[in-house]
């Protein structure tokens, strides 16, 4: 008789398998509504954060369709956080970038800030306006910081900028102080490309824009052009493919890693990654799955699941050497809700390396920060 293991196909998960667990007991970084949580080390040696937040005078949603800007947070030791507050405010962007999708019952509308705040629409009225996905990346080579992020819905971008039919825009923004505090300056009035969830890999000087499922872009030194396109490899891919956003990409141990979120969904009785997009079967869980190869461009070998809820955050190596998974918790994931007692909050999960792989530190020998 065959066990439910051994019926498993390639890209069915196991939600409930010990080795990939957040662990029990872990507490958000501090009590602040966040998705897409990232955390980089500074020049100064501090730690900074970003992710996509709300509006402080905007609805309780459980997302962001419209939001203000960019919030940044910094901490000498990963335990005490302090905001530096919002460094960019999207009433300052470009216009395709600053105005608001109302979605009135008579047709959507283009609605300038000024209008949209001395006029809002009722609660019940979709909108749309939002900094999804910040980063925030100190260059060694530009001795500076910039911030990557997309707009969550096309405003216009050109189809001469788009790599593939896809939604969003992505720009980045460069500090005209060369501290994380800003402020803050687009480095192009236009998106560099479209679609979302963008952050910039740098190596030997080099940097590339990483975003959608893992798509590179060698950026120019203006940081405002995109010299070269490539869409890794990536070896036996699932089938169907799922979504796959929140990519990250990190070097350890002459191997590239490249981490993407992608939804579990019950299909037929089984938790998989096998599915068509967000409605093919329930959501259960909300991963980050990884995959390594030893050429940036790959190809990459087979996925496997790095944190069970763990989706759309990045892991990185503290000043002590010690490796984290910066996580929130989606609201759709049941799983990683029966082990913690928050959502959309950031959080830490520890890592470790096992056979040249980063998997969860499940030991208790290195305790999350408290």
């Amino acid at each position: 008789m065959k066990t439910k293991n051994a019926m498993m196909k390639y890209g069915d998960v196991d939600v409930h398998d010990p080795a990939t667990q957040i662990p029990a007991g872990t507490r958000p970084l501090f009590d602040y509504w966040m998705r897409d949580p990232h955390i980089c080390i500074g020049r100064d040696g501090w730690y900074y954060l970003t992710g996509t937040t709300r509006p402080e005078r905007g609805p309780a949603i459980t997302y962001a369709p419209w939001n203000d800007g960019c919030r940044v947070w910094k901490s000498p030791d990963l335990r005490n956080w302090e905001p530096l507050g919002l460094v960019w405010n999207m009433d300052d962007g470009a216009e395709w970038m600053r105005n608001f999708h109302v979605y009135y019952p008579d047709g959507a509308k283009i609605v300038a800030p000024e209008q949209f705040f001395a006029s809002p629409p009722p609660p019940e009225i979709p909108v749309n306006r939002a900094f999804w996905s910040p980063k925030i990346h100190y260059s060694a080579r530009h001795d500076n910081y910039f911030i990557v992020g997309c707009r969550n819905t096309n405003m216009g971008v050109p189809p001469e900028k788009w790599c593939g039919n896809l939604f969003g825009g992505i720009f980045i923004l460069r500090s005209k102080s060369g501290e994380p505090q800003g402020p803050y300056e687009l480095t192009t009035d236009f998106p560099i490309t479209n679609y979302i969830d963008a952050k910039i890999y740098e190596e030997d000087g080099t940097l590339w824009l990483v975003w959608a499922h893992g798509m590179l872009g060698r950026l120019n030194d203006r940081l405002d052009t995109l010299t070269e396109i490539v869409n890794p490899y990536e070896a036996g891919g699932f089938d169907p493919e799922p979504c796959r956003e929140g990519c990250h990409i990190f070097k350890h141990g002459g191997q590239y890693h490249l981490v993407q979120s992608i939804h579990t969904h019950l299909i037929d009785g089984q938790a998989t990654y096998r599915h068509r997009g967000h409605n093919d079967g329930p959501i259960i869980t909300y991963d980050a799955v990884i995959a390594s190869s030893p050429h940036l461009h790959g190809p990459y070998g087979k996925r496997r699941t790095l944190i069970t809820g763990g989706g759309h955050g990045n892991p990185f190596q503290d000043r002590d050497g010690n490796w984290w998974g910066c996580i929130f918790v989606c609201t759709t994931d049941k799983v990683a809700q029966s082990r913690v007692s928050f959502i959309e909050r950031p959080a830490l999960v520890p890592l470790t390396w096992e056979g040249g792989q980063i998997v969860v530190n499940t030991t208790g020998q290195m305790a999350a920060p408290k």
